[in-house]
């Protein structure tokens, strides 16, 4: 039976954000100690 790739089989199982009001310094911090080439900024929670 042939495996059919999904969606949840290459997406990241967890995620790091950060807030629109929190320091640059901590989304580079993020990126760089992760190894993130794109961090998610989250306005109120959305």
């Amino acid at each position: 039976m042939m495996h059919i790739t999904t969606i949840g089989d290459v997406c990241s199982k967890s995620i790091s954000t950060v807030s629109v009001d929190q320091p640059l310094s901590k989304a580079l911090q993020l990126m760089q100690t992760y190894d993130y080439s794109q961090l998610p900024v989250l306005d109120n929670g959305h």
